[in-house]
């Protein structure tokens, strides 16, 4: 740390002095001080305490609580400006200032923050600038003695995906990746939660799906989990998208419409050979000539957002339909003479599957919908069918793909 360059990562924005002089100490010396009035104070604790495990975890010697240090304590002394914001959003001020200065007979570490999420980057950084040293007295932790950062993000989604559908992850595993994603500073974790091979999620309103549609009775995420990981990723400045892809990747937990009296729910469910009726197995799309099909999504629907307590971003999924499936199965039905382009089913489905959106958030437009990009976010369907006003297209095929300069020159 002090024989190097600037070992922060991601390097702040702003300026950045360190110090060249460490001060050891023992994790039993830290003190956490702020004035931060509620809500924002209890998650500001909750998020020292993380810091603090964080510390802890660097010790290798536990034997060091005997040895004397250089200073008595190292106080955190955090400082929120808006202690109201609680919840992470696109517009969220998540800048801080770190400056750490000896005491007398102790290090201060003041940061201030607009919001928590801002101080809690703080304390990240701070637990960069804290290290164990092997050669100090057998081991000690070791902290600089003076320091001055000043850092903002330069975007306000700085996300990842996580697949549990295709291969289930413990609790335990995702709150590592949150771990990971925190001291990255990265801030939006996108789970894709549910897909063709499986329905982990359990859902409140509509339990059969993951009764019928999990890898076993032991791969599930029920309410009480994902509520309790909304809450760890928070305190870790994250905020928490919970996907479930429709009308394709819906197969396997989408069977039981039939013995329920709602007919068939999905089409195409394990169809072989896979390759005519999607893009990898195992086969699933929901039926767009059920209309109980919009029920159970609106369900789902309300499910999610109560569970994620999100109210500005939703991913509605969307991507690779694949209209063979739709043509085959649906050939008994007459919806299919009003269409010479199947596109346009898919894009009434969609329109349909926004309608019950709308209706699960109590009759409130979703601010922003993600949407996964498809066949659907070309021309000329992508201005008949996706509002530029609020559907942002996710481009799953990189930066490379030509349908991107199209999506910006459109506007979105």
């Amino acid at each position: 740390m002090l024989c190097g360059s600037t070992q922060l990562w991601p390097q702040p924005t702003g300026p950045v002095t360190l110090g060249s002089r460490a001060v050891t100490f023992n994790h039993q010396q830290l003190e956490f001080d702020t004035d931060t009035a509620e809500p924002a104070r209890a998650l500001l604790e909750q998020s020292f305490v993380a810091f603090n495990t964080n510390i802890i975890s660097l010790v290798q010697n536990k034997d060091y609580l005997d040895k004397t240090t250089d200073i008595k304590r190292l106080v955190i002394k955090v400082t929120i400006v808006h202690s109201n914001v609680i919840r992470l959003k696109l517009n969220t001020n998540e800048s801080y200032s770190l400056v750490i200065k000896p005491k007398e007979d102790e290090v201060v570490a003041n940061i201030t923050a607009k919001t928590f999420f801002g101080a809690r980057h703080g304390l990240e950084t701070l637990s960069q600038l804290i290290w164990w040293d092997d050669y100090e007295k057998n081991g000690m932790l070791k902290v600089l003695k003076g320091a001055s950062i000043q850092d903002s993000p330069v975007f306000p989604y700085r996300g990842i995906m996580v697949d549990t559908a295709r291969n289930f992850m413990s609790v335990e595993s995702i709150k590592r990746v949150l771990v990971g994603m925190a001291a990255n500073k990265l801030n939006v974790f996108h789970w894709h939660i549910t897909d063709s091979q499986s329905f982990p999620l359990v859902s409140l309103r509509v339990p059969q799906l993951a009764k019928n549609g999990a890898y076993g009775p032991d791969m599930i995420y029920t309410p009480e989990e994902i509520r309790a990981l909304v809450e760890f990723a928070r305190i870790r400045g994250i905020r928490v998208i919970l996907e479930v892809d429709t009308p394709a990747h819906a197969g396997n937990g989408w069977t039981w419409g039939p013995q329920e009296g709602l007919g068939e729910l999905a089409v195409c469910v394990n169809e072989r050979p896979w390759s005519l009726y999607c893009g990898e197995p195992p086969c699933g799309q929901l039926n767009p000539d059920n209309p109980n099909v919009y029920d159970v999504l609106e369900k789902l629907y309300r499910d999610l957002l109560e569970l994620s307590g999100e109210d500005e971003l939703f991913h509605l999924g969307g991507d690779e339909v694949n209209l063979e499936c739709w043509s085959q199965h649906l050939q008994k039905s007459t919806t299919l003479l009003n269409y010479t382009d199947l596109h346009d089913l898919w894009g009434e489905f969609t329109l349909k599957a926004l309608k019950r959106l709308d209706a699960a958030n109590q009759g409130k437009k979703i601010p922003v919908v993600i949407m996964w990009s498809s066949n659907l976010s070309k021309r000329p369907y992508i201005g008949k069918y996706l509002d530029k006003k609020n559907v942002v297209v996710q481009s799953w095929g990189a930066s490379q793909w030509p349908d991107t300069p199209d999506l910006m020159a459109d506007g979105y």
